[in-house]
């Protein structure tokens, strides 16, 4: 090979690293301070979309200032409200990213700060988020900002369920036949009836309590009387439960503790 011919591979070798060289990186893609986070359907669980909305205050001061974080959680209509006080993030965040994860009763938020050109300092910020589509129950609620648990409490989360309830007069004075009971689901509403409820005779109104706890509602009924009849007979009750949010539920049915129905309803 003659070095005519060499200098030409050589060339091109080199224009061939040249041109690789010359590639453009990776387009980086922008952030977007507002997350969705599917749940994993265990457990008897749906699989459901958590949105954030992230605010957070400016550095306070560039230094520690030795506080320690405050914070508060509330839950309303199905979402979770959070605020985090005196927080420590480098001072050179862009912005700062909330994933909420939950498995069965536990509920773990990991805070983040999002940097790209991250500074030689740290400092208190405050953070406020709300998640929401959060079902009814009760949590044990777990913050992390990065790997450092900053928050650790429980929660009861419930909303308000207004109940319309009749019921009829005594049918005999003695049961004739097992409680039938029918379940239906409309525009966010739950329509029970029960034939044939046992309930004492002197019976002056009807209880409705309903309680829900993830994918269980639990409905207890109860008899109001302010005395006593020494005899009990077949009653038919309606009532209504609304607010009740789409999805596949557990439902106990029990009049003055003893169960009467059991089933399950696909809310939709």
């Amino acid at each position: 090979m003659n070095a005519k011919v060499l200098k030409s591979l050589l060339v091109a070798i080199i224009g061939v690293h040249a041109f690789a060289g010359c590639e453009e990186p990776d387009p980086i893609i922008p952030y977007e301070n507002q997350n969705q986070t599917e749940r994993d359907p265990q457990a008897g669980s749906t699989t459901e979309t958590h949105n954030t909305i992230v605010n957070f205050s400016e550095c306070k001061s560039q230094q520690r200032d030795g506080d320690s974080i405050v914070s508060s959680v509330r839950y309303e209509n199905g979402t979770l409200f959070f605020t985090h006080e005196n927080v420590e993030f480098n001072c050179g965040i862009d912005d700062i990213s909330v994933v909420p994860e939950i498995e069965g009763q536990t509920f773990m938020v990991t805070i983040s700060e999002i940097c790209e050109m991250p500074a030689d300092c740290i400092c208190p910020r405050d953070v406020n988020y709300s998640i929401d589509n959060i079902n009814e129950g009760h949590y044990n609620v777990v913050v992390k900002n990065g790997d450092i648990i900053i928050y650790q409490s429980e929660i009861d989360c419930h909303d308000t369920h207004n109940t319309m309830v009749t019921y009829s007069e005594c049918k005999v004075q003695k049961s004739f036949s097992d409680v039938a009971t029918s379940v239906r689901y409309e525009n966010g509403t739950l329509y029970f009836t029960h034939t044939d409820v046992e309930l004492n005779c002197a019976i002056e109104d009807v209880s409705v309590v309903p309680e829900i706890n993830g994918q269980t509602i639990t409905v207890a009924i109860s008899e109001i009387c302010e005395e006593y009849a020494n005899c009990v007979c077949p009653i038919d009750i309606n009532y209504s439960i609304d607010n009740i949010k789409a999805g596949s539920y557990a439902i106990v049915v029990k009049v003055n503790g003893y169960t009467i129905y059991q089933g399950e309803i696909n809310c939709q």
